[in-house]
């Protein structure tokens, strides 16, 4: 299995804005110029779909307790898409989807917006739902245990 070290994932973790989980192309292009200076993270079966793109890593399972979480969730919701939880839960990000349905059973809340968002709310509120992941996280993890108890 191929791993990561941990000063990498240290600094993967410190630079990601977010993991990908995306189906089809449509508006993938305009969402990889949008970040150009921090990193997107590419979950194991997306491994080399988006190629040429220095902001694009693929990511790794850090130790094989998380490979293995991810292998008992995939039974129920599939492979693409628990690697993206438990990626994105590992790396402390959000997940950046145009696919929002495949999520709905497993969201507590949602925000939605009005109008059509321009390039720079765009980013703002990516870089917002990157901070409120880290701000949540601790209490998260601790939910998700206390649920699986």
């Amino acid at each position: 299995m191929e791993g990561i070290s941990f000063y990498n994932y240290a600094a993967v973790v410190k630079n990601l804005r977010g993991v990908i989980y995306w189906k089809g192309r449509e508006k993938l292009d305009w969402l990889l110029s949008r970040f150009r200076y921090r990193y997107l993270g590419l979950v194991p079966s997306m491994h080399g779909m988006i190629t040429g793109k220095k902001n694009i890593i693929d990511l790794y399972y850090p130790n094989e307790r998380i490979r293995d979480a991810k292998d008992v969730i995939s039974k129920e919701l599939g492979e693409e898409l628990s690697e993206a939880i438990c990626l994105s839960s590992v790396y402390i990000c959000p997940i950046i989807t145009n696919a929002p349905d495949d999520f709905l059973d497993l969201s507590v809340s949602e925000v939605k917006t009005k109008e059509e968002l321009g390039d720079k709310d765009w980013r703002l509120h990516l870089r917002i739902a990157d901070y409120t992941v880290l701000d949540f996280y601790t209490w998260a993890v601790r939910q998700a245990y206390e649920g699986l108890k």
